[in-house]
């Protein structure tokens, strides 16, 4: 698994590029602010990718907010600058916590490819 990052004149991009299989690129390795932790687990099985998203933790509220979010993870498998398949879980209620325990699978190849995780909220 691979982070990706936005544009930045071609040192993040190289930096990028030159990950190997398996290598993790994080917010804090980035210098970007961490707003909390997604736990994943992966298993290549008869074939296809099998992500599990198993939970998040220590997610921010909105600033103001008087609810707790509702959030969900998307996964999304990108090759290149395209994104060749995605994925969500469900919705977990009024959590900073959430347990998911949901497998996403992956029919597209993947090889080459890059895993990126993102986590958003339902206004409630």
């Amino acid at each position: 698994m691979r982070g990706s990052g936005s544009s930045d004149g071609g040192g993040l991009s190289d930096f990028i590029d030159g990950l190997g299989p398996g290598q993790l690129v994080g917010r804090q390795l980035l210098g970007a602010p961490t707003l909390g932790d997604v736990q994943l687990s992966m298993c290549y099985q008869k074939g296809f990718l099998e992500v599990e998203v198993i939970r998040a933790r220590g997610l921010q509220a909105r600033q103001g907010s008087r609810t707790l979010p509702a959030p969900y993870v998307k996964v999304y498998l990108v090759s290149g600058k395209r994104c060749i398949a995605k994925a969500k879980t469900n919705t977990a209620r009024r959590t900073l916590d959430p347990l998911y325990q949901q497998t996403l699978t992956f029919r597209e190849n993947f090889k080459g490819c890059v895993l990126q995780v993102s986590i958003f909220t339902l206004s409630c």
